[in-house]
């Protein structure tokens, strides 16, 4: 009897339970609704060393003017410096540095307005890019004058350090890349206006083979002189660019219109690596087996980091989604394969960065944005916009058209050097600033 009257409590009580769990549901729905527990992430700032910047070239007067120095690169076989470079009175021509001495050597003629140099792997040759002014080069009586060119384009030229001679190239020639072995050059040529192709050939322009029609479109360039001047030649630029592999079999060409980053062979076939409309800043690693680039992504417009690896099928890697890499320049660091150093072109500013891909792990070097010695970035005549922010600091404001270019490492990579405004400086990665 006493063990009927429990299980009758027990279910009494089971009752009950049911019951106010049934009205409670109805009075209060909200109460059995599945709660997600939002946690905030958040992510860990770079805090920037304090290193120290340095001017490279300090005793020259040439640096100051409108042809100050371009291309620098350091000479691997001799350590030294090349460079071209001119001054108030006289057009670039080529020099060499000793850095430690300061002692340079000229090493060619004078050019004409030179846009930029494409050193070849031994630095034995280069393709110097000069730009077609007509009449400056006309005052000039200059042999670089270009008469069936359109005004201010680009024109390409063969330049033999050895012998000092100089052979014409092309006007519809752009992103120009040498073969690892120096004996070949590849390039993309406007065959008309919206038509571009890729040639290899010697250096000279001799020998030159038709690889592939490319997927893409140009910009139009310089068509309001070539209007002016009633010139119907007038340039659509390649809006993109081209780099030949390490290992030389294979050159992957990025550009406007085009699918995204392809990988095209010597025989002329291809494959898409990287469907994106939005692709820049591809280059090889020294071995040849990684590509590094940066793409937008069309649906948030942001702008990633990535890395793909040749030997795994050109599988990609994402190495940075928060720091905006937009178009970076990076240079890899020959004694630790899974190193690069990079420079992210921030809309107001620019910082530097070196890169574990591997481990993906991302030390900021240096912020110029937030960098104080004003006189380090100023010149005789022509000094940057300085601007303070809210703690009194001073920053960078730079031009539209003054972008960082030509990032590198010293041999022994314990300094990176960039160049801006037309000079040339040096981080110290071993040495931080007093404070």
């Amino acid at each position: 009897m006493i063990q009927k009257n429990k299980l009758i409590v027990k279910l009494f009580i089971i009752f009950i339970a049911i019951s106010v769990g049934v009205i409670l549901y109805f009075l209060y729905p909200d109460l059995f609704k599945k709660q997600n527990i939002q946690v905030e992430k958040v992510e860990k700032s770079i805090e920037f060393q304090k290193l120290d910047i340095q001017r490279v070239i300090t005793n020259q007067k040439y640096y100051e003017y409108t042809h100050g120095v371009n291309s620098p690169i350091f000479n691997s076989k001799n350590e030294k410096l090349l460079y071209t470079a001119g001054d108030l009175f006289s057009l670039p021509k080529i020099y060499s540095l000793d850095i430690s001495s300061q002692q340079r050597q000229e090493l060619s003629n004078s050019f004409g307005f030179v846009s930029q140099v494409i050193w070849s792997p031994d630095y034995n040759y280069a393709i110097i890019e000069m730009s077609n002014l007509k009449y400056e080069l006309g005052v000039e009586q200059s042999v670089f004058l270009v008469k069936d060119a359109p005004d201010g384009v680009s024109t390409f030229w063969f330049y033999d350090l050895s012998n000092n001679k100089t052979i014409y190239l092309d006007w519809k020639m752009q992103a120009v890349s040498w073969s690892p072995q120096g004996d070949k050059i590849a390039y993309i040529y406007q065959e008309d206006k919206k038509h571009y192709t890729l040639y290899t050939s010697n250096p000279d322009g001799s020998q030159a083979k038709k690889i592939i029609d490319l997927r893409g479109e140009g910009t139009e360039y310089f068509k309001d002189i070539a209007v002016a001047n009633q010139e119907d030649n007038y340039l659509y630029y390649w809006d993109g660019g081209l780099a030949w592999s390490p290992l030389g079999n294979d050159i992957i060409y990025w550009g406007k219109g085009s699918p995204g980053l392809i990988l095209v062979g010597l025989d002329g076939n291809e494959k898409i690596l990287k469907q994106a409309e939005l692709v820049d800043g591809a280059q090889w690693s020294p071995d040849g087996n990684l590509i590094l680039y940066s793409v937008q992504q069309t649906k948030d417009a942001k702008v990633i980091l990535a890395l793909m690896n040749a030997s795994d099928n050109f599988k990609e890697q994402v190495v940075d989604d928060k720091l905006e890499f937009n178009v970076p320049r990076c240079v890899w660091s020959k004694k630790d394969a899974e190193v690069v150093y990079c420079l992210s072109l921030a809309e107001l500013g620019n910082k530097f960065y070196k890169i574990n891909l591997n481990k993906k792990e991302i030390t900021g070097l240096i912020d110029l944005d937030k960098y104080e010695s004003r006189e380090l970035f100023s010149r005789d005549s022509l000094s940057l916009a300085w601007v303070k922010d809210k703690n009194d600091k001073g920053f960078l404001l730079q031009e539209k058209k003054r972008k960082i270019t030509y990032i590198f490492l010293d041999p022994k990579e314990e300094k990176l050097y960039f160049k801006f405004f037309d000079i040339l400086y040096a981080i110290n990665l071993k040495e931080k600033v007093q404070e």
